[in-house]
Order: C-alpha cells, then structure tokens, then sequence
C-alpha cells in the first residue's frame, strides 16, 4: 500500500453507516482505487491515525504521539463545503451556526 518516497493519492469518502456515518480512506494507483487497501472508521480522524502512523513507521519516525485532522483531510472545513452543509434540508435544525 505504501512505499517509502513515494506520493500517493487518496479517495475521501463518507458512507451512510446508519444511525452514524462511515469515514473511508482508500488509496489511489493513477486513477484507480486500491480498494483492497481502504481504511473505514467511525471518525475522519481514525482513517487519517492509521495512514499517519503508518508514514511514520516507513519513515522511521519515533513519533510516540500522532496528531492529524480528518476533518480538514476530508476537505470538510472547505468554504463551498460548508456552504453547502448548511444548505441541506433540516441541517440548522440539527447542528448550531456557530459549529459549521
């Protein structure tokens, strides 16, 4: 899945996890996805833990502590992206002005 030294593209992904979303993370090869390679969490942030820690590890890194946003990963703080969140049927019904 990973290289060392080497760039790799990523395919952000949020699925209808039921009563709670699904955060999935799968590499890309060119155009296609390694979908045998995806990461699926409850949380942005525990797909981009997991690719965080394994950079670290191919790089040698000695991190104890990883520290990364899969919000920001997953372009959910973007302007247009929040724009559009808040246009949503019944989203200021659910989440305050002040959070999005």
């Amino acid at each position: 899945m990973f290289d060392c030294g080497e760039r790799m593209r990523y395919m952000c992904e949020i699925l209808d996890g039921g009563p709670k979303p699904l955060f999935r993370v799968t590499p890309m090869q060119g155009e296609d996805l390694m979908e045998d390679h995806s990461i699926v969490k409850d949380s942005s942030t525990g797909c981009w833990i997991v690719i965080c820690n394994k950079v670290n590890e191919l790089q040698k890194n000695r991190r104890s502590k990883v520290t990364v946003s899969g919000t920001e990963r997953f372009g959910l703080w973007d302007p247009n992206v929040v724009k559009l969140i808040r246009e949503l049927p019944g989203a200021p019904m659910l989440i305050p002005e002040e959070i999005i």
